[in-house]
């Protein structure tokens, strides 16, 4: 599984949950975003940067 994934699952949250708390935080991501992101492909810099943020680790954590 992807680091994202399983940042996601420690948090006993799905995709929906996810992408909702996400809105609720008036961020944009939808969820073939998440989706992409989660199957390593290849999503945009603020997408990543946002992800980064709400899961507390770095940047480059996320790109590894």
């Amino acid at each position: 599984k992807s680091t994202l994934c399983r940042l996601r699952e420690a948090r006993c949250m799905s995709q929906e949950e996810l992408v909702h708390d996400f809105e609720r935080r008036n961020i944009r991501v939808s969820m073939a975003t998440i989706k992409r992101a989660e199957t390593g492909h290849a999503v945009r810099y603020r997408i990543v940067r946002e992800l980064a943020r709400y899961y507390g680790v770095s940047f480059d954590d996320l790109l590894h």
